[in-house]
């Protein structure tokens, strides 16, 4: 896919994960990984030999996954149950999800379904990220966001 691989290289940034935490980050002042010349080449490249370059940004929170995952079992098109979910640690950029193979459909939505509300403290939850936010307040005197 030439037009990923040209979407990536030209988009790519390099950021501070702990200056993401801490509010908005402002694209413009962002480094850029790879110059315009290295994004064409490797796009020209795919195109003409077919050659494979492993490039991705899929940009999920823990939530916005479940969320996902929910609605393509819903469609009947995935066929993995949420095992566990954790939400993202401060000053990190990944969250980690283990899902086994499932067979019964509305066994795998609901997996998904009880995942959400753990992430997001329905059902009388506090929810995990709600109590790192209230944590992260009383430790350093900010307002919850």
């Amino acid at each position: 896919m030439p037009r990923a691989i040209l979407d990536y290289y030209l988009s790519s940034r390099r950021v501070d994960v702990r200056r993401a935490w801490e509010g908005p980050l402002d694209l413009a002042t962002l480094e850029r990984r790879h110059t315009n010349e290295v994004a064409l080449a490797l796009a020209r490249d795919a195109l003409e030999t077919g050659a494979y370059h492993d490039v991705h940004c899929w940009v999920f929170t823990p939530v916005s996954f479940t969320h996902l995952m929910r609605g393509l079992a819903e469609l009947d098109l995935v066929k993995f149950s949420c095992e566990s979910i954790a939400e993202t640690l401060l000053n990190q950029n990944e969250f980690y999800a283990t899902m086994t193979r499932g067979t019964n459909r509305q066994e795998i939505i609901a997996t998904w379904a009880q995942a959400t509300d753990f992430l997001e403290g329905s059902a009388g939850n506090a929810g995990v990220l709600g109590r790192l936010r209230r944590a992260w307040s009383s430790l350093t005197g900010s307002q919850a966001g």
